[in-house]
């Protein structure tokens, strides 16, 4: 019994470090980002002492409770072998931009803040009015509305906007009121 017990204790430790060892991180390619840098959704993936692992990270982003990057609305992993790892990002839509810092700062749908560049992302409409603290911002969290209305405005007007095929250049803010510029 005991030498029985043995010999599977000693298989499981040496089929365990097969797995390590067969299947430790070389490589990590990133598809389908535009906006959000290689380099950050690495970072992302690689933020716990066991990504190291290939198979690690498979099953843990093909999770439906992984907390995502701001920018990044989903996020499929795959293997392309043992020690290559491919990441397959979709990207969020945004909804609007402001100035931020001298930068430019693009928030969701939701009124939160995504992505902080110095680029301008075409068919994002700039929102002019809207004050923003510095103090204030983390990326994911909600940006600071003191009306409290004008990202549900901005919610209802954005698929009416799509849907007719229009893509405003700028949103002026008055309070809650909003105005849409085309063009000139």
């Amino acid at each position: 019994f005991f030498a029985g017990l043995l010999c599977g204790m000693i298989i499981l430790a040496g089929l365990g470090y097969l797995v390590i060892v067969l299947f430790e991180v070389e490589q990590i390619i990133v598809t389908g980002n535009q906006y959000c840098p290689e380099e950050e959704i690495i970072e992302w993936l690689k933020q716990d002492k066991y990504s190291d692992n290939s198979l690690y990270l498979l099953w843990k982003y093909n999770q439906n409770n992984v907390e995502q990057l701001p920018a990044v609305e989903e996020a499929r992993v795959g293997l392309k072998d043992l020690r290559t790892v491919v990441v397959q990002v979709k990207e969020k839509t945004f909804s609007g931009r402001v100035d931020y810092e001298g930068r430019l700062l693009y928030f969701d749908q939701d009124g939160k803040a995504a992505l902080i560049t110095d680029a301008v992302i075409e068919g994002v409409p700039y929102i002019e009015g809207m004050e923003v603290g510095a103090e204030k911002i983390t990326l994911g969290k909600a940006l600071p509305d003191e009306e409290g209305q004008v990202y549900e405005k901005i919610k209802e007007i954005i698929p009416l906007l799509e849907k007719q095929g229009l893509s405003p250049d700028k949103i002026s803010c008055a309070g809650t009121d909003l105005t849409l510029h085309f063009g000139g």
